[in-house]
């Protein structure tokens, strides 16, 4: 009869992940467990509906109807002794009516703003040379100076009108859901999500649990980085199908075209945030916190440098992924571009996050009491 081995039974990977997956996850893909995410999963689309809402400006909306208009020039030559007599104001509402008419025929297109807002301006200046050509032949040259006056402080402010920011349809889908969500609301939930994988545990006094298993703490560690990547995966996934369909039901121009290059900047973006997320959560168990300031200073801040230091952020390697998209560069402006160098940073950002995860909670020894209290 053979004597029983002194070395414990070490389960392989697999069975590891599979472990973790039926002791953490799988209890989420029930009806009461998948209840409130599915719920939530419709907030952010409902607010993509909203923004995106069909917006086509008349280019002579912003000017005054051509009667009150009329009255308005009345009004001030009355008031600095030039009354308009009654073939006058007979003329000049045939006029009016007419170049107003001429101006409504044309609409603002679903542009970028800047766009949309000198083609705005074109319009106003040359509705101003034919109404000023035409009022001209009608009036005296006094009244018509007088005029001249009042049509250029108009012109002024509704030029000044033209130019205040206003974002289209198409650009405020896009601004929500790059600016808000990719960049924001999706970082945050992946560094939330994943710094509690080691927390949760000792906030329910079982890490003591896992580390008595017959596995070394950097194979547990990355099964539980692993699952909860996946979890991030299906949750994304379902969350981007439904903004994109919104923007589609919205007529977003372009919706779907953008739909890949998003797809792919997703897929490398969330292990990225989840392993910056892990190695927070070990470090502290104010990893929000830590993570806000690391956001503040390096996303935030190193991001916007003009130099090569730019590439420590994880966001600037996204945009210039999302930037070989058409569509996002003219919006947003991007002006470097590239696939390889992006990848490439944010593969090594994410080894490098998990890797430094992995060695703490290897070396280091984690006690309920002293970490609550940090």
């Amino acid at each position: 009869m053979n004597a029983p081995s002194s070395t414990a039974a070490r389960p392989g990977f697999g069975a590891i992940l599979r472990g973790v997956w039926l002791l953490t996850w799988r209890g989420r893909w029930t009806w009461r467990g998948m209840g409130w995410p599915a719920l939530a999963l419709f907030i952010l689309p409902a607010l993509a509906y909203i923004c995106a809402a069909p917006y086509h400006r008349e280019s002579m909306e912003l000017i005054n109807e051509p009667e009150a208009h009329l009255q308005r020039v009345a009004h001030g030559l009355e008031r600095g002794g030039f009354p308009l007599s009654a073939k006058q104001r007979a003329d000049l509402e045939v006029v009016f009516n007419e170049e107003y008419a001429r101006a409504r025929k044309t609409e603002t297109a679903d542009l970028p703003s800047a766009e949309a807002a000198r083609a705005q301006i074109e319009e106003l200046n040359e509705w101003n040379r034919r109404l000023t050509e035409r009022v001209e032949a009608i009036l005296e040259p006094r009244q018509f100076a007088r005029f001249q006056t009042s049509q250029k402080q108009l012109l002024k402010a509704q030029t000044r009108e033209v130019n205040r920011p206003r974002w289209s349809s198409g650009e405020a889908f896009y601004r929500l859901l790059i600016d808000f969500y990719f960049l924001i609301l999706f970082p945050f939930e992946c560094v939330r999500s994943c710094g509690a994988l080691i927390r949760d545990e000792l906030q329910a006094d079982t890490l003591g649990f896992l580390l008595t298993r017959p596995a070394p703490r950097f194979v547990i560690v990355l099964a539980k980085y692993i699952s909860q990547v996946f979890w991030l995966y299906v949750h994304l996934l379902v969350q981007t199908l439904l903004l994109f369909a919104v923007g589609a039901w919205r007529d977003v121009p372009s919706v779907w075209g953008v739909l890949g290059w998003f797809l792919v900047a997703q897929t490398l973006a969330a292990p990225a945030w989840s392993a910056l997320g892990l190695l927070l959560g070990l470090l502290t168990n104010r990893y929000v916190a830590v993570a806000l300031v690391y956001g503040a200073v390096v996303e935030f801040g190193v991001g916007l440098i003009p130099t090569n230091i730019k590439i420590l952020s994880l966001s600037r390697q996204l945009q210039t992924l999302l930037a070989n998209n058409s569509t996002l560069q003219s919006i947003f402006d991007w002006s470097d571009v590239g696939v390889w160098t992006p990848v490439a940073a944010l593969l090594v950002g994410t080894l490098l996050f998990l890797g430094g995860a992995a060695a703490l909670f290897t070396f280091r020894e984690y006690h309920q009491n002293a970490e609550m209290q940090k």
